[in-house]
């Protein structure tokens, strides 16, 4: 992964990944964070792709880190 081109499939579905594991619906997982459920929708399947701001939400609220969102380093 280079910084032209970060691996947003990746971070999709590491975003899924989450969101299953907290056992939330699209609608409950974004809620908590500020977005529609057609928001998540629309980042985990890959037709939009998610923010600083909306990666920094996920962060604090879902208490996981930055490094594992974005690069899957745990």
């Amino acid at each position: 992964m280079s910084r032209e081109n970060p691996d947003f499939e990746g971070i999709r579905d590491r975003i899924k990944e989450l969101r299953k594991s907290k056992e939330l619906s699209q609608e409950m997982f974004g809620k908590r964070i500020g977005l529609r459920r057609q928001d998540i929708h629309a980042i985990e399947t890959g037709s939009r792709q998610p923010g600083l701001t909306v990666l920094y939400r996920l962060v604090v609220e879902y208490e996981t880190s930055m490094d594992w969102i974005v690069l899957g380093i745990k």
